[in-house]
Formats: C-alpha cells, sequence, structure tokens
C-alpha cells in the first residue's frame, strides 16, 4: 500500500481535453474522457483522434539528453516542402508493400508499412501489418499498434531486436512507454485500472487511479481525468494526486505540461508545472493573445527546454505541430509563424532538440489529406525530404509514415 500526495495548482474551472497529435506523439484518450476531445503510447497520431474504427490514444516525452539549445542547427538542408510535381507513388490499402530504403541520417525512428526503423536496425512486424503507432524500448526492440481491421483497438505486440514476438498484449484503449523504453503502461479504456509492465511485458502491477494515462516517466504513471491528475510511483506504490491536468511529463519526471479548456471546447492555456514540489506550482503559463495556437503540449524535449505538441485546430484527418520554448512560451514552430508548413500526422524532437522528423502532410491543397512524405526539418521548418511523397488511397487516409521518439539514456 502505497501513500496518497495530494498537491497541484488550480487548472480553473475548465475541462482540458488530450491534444491532437505526439508525435509524436502523437493518441487521444483524454478526449473522450475529459470534455469530448493523443499519448504515445498511444501513439499513433498523437492528435489525440483515434484511425478509423480505433479507439483514441496518446503518450510523454522527457529531459535527459543534453542539448544546445532551441535554435534550428546543424542537419537540414532548406529545401521547399511543396510536392514534386511528378505524380507520386499510390499506397493502397495494403500493408504489404517493401519498405523503403532506410537512411542513415535519421536519428529518430520511424515506420512504413511492415517495418519499424530504430537506431539500432530494422524490424519485420510481419506481412499484412500496417503499423500505425510504436514505441522503441531499451531491448533493442519496440512494442507496436498494428491495424485493428474491423476488431476495433489498435493490436499492440511486443517485439524483440528480430522482430519476434515476446508478448500479444491484445488491444488496450491505452499503452504509454517511458522515454528510457523501460516501463510501459497499458489501460483497457478510459478509467480502467492501469498494468504497468518491463519493456519485456513482465507485469509489475496494477492500479485503479481513474482517468486515462498520459505519461510515464521516472518510474511513474500519470492518468488525467476531469478533476485533475494522479501518479503512481510503480516500485513503491506510492501515489500523488493534483488538480492541474497533465497532458505531458518529462523523462526525468521533474516537469509537466497542462491545458485548461473554454466552454467552445478550444485551448486558452497552456502552463509548465513544477512536480518537484508538493504543489505542483506554476513555473510558466500562456493564456488568450499569448496562446495563438491553441497549444497542447505532449513531450518534452530531452533537456526540458522546449516542449512539443499540437494546436487546436481539427482537420480531421491531420494535425498540426507546434514547438515552444520553455523558459519564455515563445512558438518556435506553429502555424503563426510558419503558416501550413505544420501540416501533418506525428513528429518528434531528435534527442539533440534541434531538429523534427516530420510525418508531413505535402497534399495541394492540404485537405483532402491524399499525400504523405517523411522529411528532417529545422524548428524553422527548413525541411530535407528523407522518404518520397507517397499517395494515399482512400477516403479516409491513414499517413504512410509513422515517426517515433528517440530513447533517451536511463537514469
Amino acid at each position: 500500500m502505497g501513500d496518497e500526495v495530494t498537491g497541484g495548482d488550480v487548472a480553473g474551472a475548465e475541462t482540458p481535453r488530450r491534444g491532437r497529435p505526439r508525435a509524436a506523439v502523437a493518441g487521444a484518450a483524454i478526449a473522450a474522457l475529459v470534455a469530448g476531445g493523443v499519448g504515445l503510447a498511444t501513439w499513433v497520431d498523437r492528435s489525440g483522434r483515434p484511425a478509423p474504427g480505433t479507439a483514441p490514444t496518446d503518450r510523454a516525452m522527457g529531459l535527459t539528453t543534453p542539448d544546445a539549445g532551441p535554435t534550428p542547427s546543424d542537419t537540414a538542408t532548406t529545401s521547399s516542402p511543396t510536392p514534386s510535381p511528378t505524380a507520386p507513388p499510390t499506397v493502397s490499402a495494403s500493408p504489404s508493400a517493401p519498405p523503403p530504403k532506410t537512411p542513415t541520417t535519421v536519428p529518430v525512428p520511424w515506420a512504413a508499412g511492415s517495418t519499424v526503423h530504430l537506431q539500432s536496425g530494422t524490424i519485420g512486424v510481419g506481412a499484412g501489418r500496417q503499423v500505425r503507432r510504436f514505441a522503441p524500448l531499451a531491448s533493442g526492440g519496440a512494442v507496436v499498434a498494428t491495424d485493428p481491421g474491423s476488431a476495433g483497438n489498435l493490436r499492440w505486440r511486443i517485439h524483440d531486436s528480430r522482430g519476434r514476438v515476446v508478448d500479444d498484449l491484445g488491444r488496450p484503449q491505452q499503452v504509454e512507454v517511458s522515454r528510457d523504453g523501460r516501463l510501459l503502461a497499458l489501460q483497457k479504456g478510459v478509467d480502467a485500472p492501469v498494468t504497468a509492465l518491463d519493456q519485456r511485458g513482465r507485469r509489475l502491477g496494477t492500479k485503479d487511479l481513474g482517468g486515462a494515462v498520459v505519461a510515464v516517466a521516472d518510474g511513474w504513471v500519470w492518468t488525467t481525468s476531469q478533476t485533475g491528475t494522479r501518479g503512481w510511483q510503480v516500485s513503491t506504490g506510492r501515489v500523488r494526486t493534483l488538480t492541474s491536468r497533465l497532458t505531458a511529463v518529462s523523462a526525468d519526471g521533474r516537469r509537466g505540461g497542462a491545458t485548461s479548456f473554454g466552454k467552445d471546447g478550444r485551448s486558452r492555456c497552456w502552463r509548465v508545472v513544477d512536480l518537484t514540489r508538493s504543489s505542483a506550482p506554476v513555473l510558466l503559463e500562456r493564456c488568450g493573445a499569448d496562446n495563438p495556437e491553441g497549444f497542447t503540449p505532449q513531450e518534452f524535449s530531452g533537456n526540458g527546454r522546449l516542449v512539443i505538441g499540437t494546436d487546436d485546430a481539427d482537420g480531421g484527418f491531420y494535425f498540426r505541430v507546434v514547438v515552444a520554448r520553455v523558459a519564455d512560451g515563445r512558438v518556435l514552430t506553429g502555424r503563426s509563424v510558419q503558416g501550413e508548413r505544420v501540416d501533418g500526422w506525428t513528429w518528434a524532437l531528435a534527442a539533440d532538440a534541434r531538429s523534427i522528423l516530420f510525418s508531413r502532410n505535402v497534399a495541394e491543397p492540404r485537405f483532402p489529406a491524399s499525400r504523405n512524405d517523411l522529411a528532417r526539418c529545422t524548428l524553422d521548418l527548413a525541411c530535407t525530404q528523407v522518404q518520397e511523397d507517397v499517395r494515399l488511397a482512400g477516403e479516409v487516409t491513414q499517413p504512410r509514415y509513422v515517426v517515433g521518439q528517440p530513447l533517451l539514456p536511463a537514469r
């Protein structure tokens, strides 16, 4: 039995919604859970919006790797995000298309078809399966969600570094993974008990916390509901309760990101709170005119200086990336800065926080979202395409390319 600790800033009377992608992430069970309204773990299109026929999902990022700060840098060569006039290949609903060549310069994991590309190598998850979400694990393998078919929720499996299935997790609604790839949390539905697992699928315990899982960080599992956030320290059983409604937690567990929403369902404020103190005081808050993106934090950069997430737009089939600086709340990447170049499905900061790997919507016009490429971009969205522009088939499009979060070192 763990002790119960209560604290946290007052988030106000507004009801939050979990942000739409993110990266990642990005899931979205919070939406359903809180006021109608993405975690990696539930990491399919971190937009908080489920793929057709699936339940929503989402996840969170963290702090550990030093980075040189938010200035765009060293990797991407500028190129236009405008798609080539040459007709791109069409991607059918079949997931068995051969995987594209793996670029050697991409420091963020990604997937296409039935193949996951990790820093340590590639993993095939089985012919006929389409990767929709995934997270790398410290073991060298990955936890992967594949198309649900007619069954509803995505099917999650833990694969080893050779692609072999270590554990079949079934069809939980929420899955979240720590940034060091050592701790997982799964949940069968909003408000259902949460089960913690290690990287090989060994069950570590179950706790009824209420709400939906939004983050796993530094040995803690965090869930958010209409009334606030609860954290569970898996190793000790300790439970912590906050009045803030978190949507992200840094990998070292020191900072939390939160949002509050008005009656119209649009984000009015985002904030960063200090989780090292029992009262979780607000360190930064941006509201109204100072929050033009309607930002929802979903991941922190490796050193905690940046936070990445999505804005309040809901295009139905694609979403918009936002990157902000924690020190002063300045938006570095977002529609107010780069316009429609921020449109896409999943994204993640590299471990050094100098570049973004971005599964982009490159259709012209953007809706319907019928074309997708994979690009490595600076924070001001000067991008280099690393996987070809493909045409997406079907009335409701799912992206060909899925981006995951890079592993951070264990603390």
